[in-house]
C-alpha cells in the first residue's frame, strides 16, 4: 500500500512537500522478495517488522524491530522465509533546522509556540477521547 510517495506506478492521493516514501508491505507467500529501486536522494531507508521476519542483505529482522538501512546502491532488497508485514519510511533528508517541545516539532521555537497556541484553541481537532 503506497501511502505516501510512489512504487511501481502507483502514487498515493495526499501531495508530498518533500521527496518521500511511506509504504505498507506485505510478503504473504515464504520465499517471497519485495524490491524497492531506491530513488538517489533518499539518505534514509527505515522498515519497522509489523509481523513475521526478514532478511536484508544476510541479516535477519525480527518481528517487533526496527532495521536502519544506509543507502545500498539503487535496489532494496527484502526476503523472507515465512512471510512479513511491514512499514517502510524512506526519504530525503530536509536540511532544515529542528525545534522540539513536547509533542510539537517545528523550525523555530516561535512556531512551536504557534503550534501550542493553535492547538489550545482547538485549531488541530479535537483530542481523542
Amino acid at each position: 500500500i503506497v501511502l505516501a510517495g510512489d512504487y511501481q506506478g502507483q502514487k498515493a492521493s495526499a501531495p508530498m512537500m518533500s521527496d518521500l516514501a511511506i509504504f505498507h508491505v506485505c510478503i504473504e507467500s515464504s520465499g517471497g522478495t519485495w524490491l524497492y529501486n531506491v530513488p538517489k536522494s533518499f539518505e534514509t531507508i527505515v522498515l519497522y517488522i509489523r509481523q513475521g521476519s526478514c532478511t536484508i542483505d544476510n541479516m535477519e529482522i525480527p518481528v517487533h524491530h526496527t532495521a536502519y538501512c544506509e543507502p545500498i546502491g539503487s535496489t532494496l532488497r527484502v526476503d523472507s522465509k515465512t512471510g512479513v508485514d511491514f512499514l517502510l519510511l524512506a526519504g530525503a533528508p530536509l536540511r532544515e533546522p529542528v525545534a522540539a517541545q513536547g509533542s510539537m516539532v517545528m523550525n523555530t521555537q516561535s512556531q512551536i509556540n504557534e503550534a501550542y497556541r493553535d492547538y489550545q484553541l482547538g485549531l488541530m481537532g479535537m483530542p481523542w477521547s
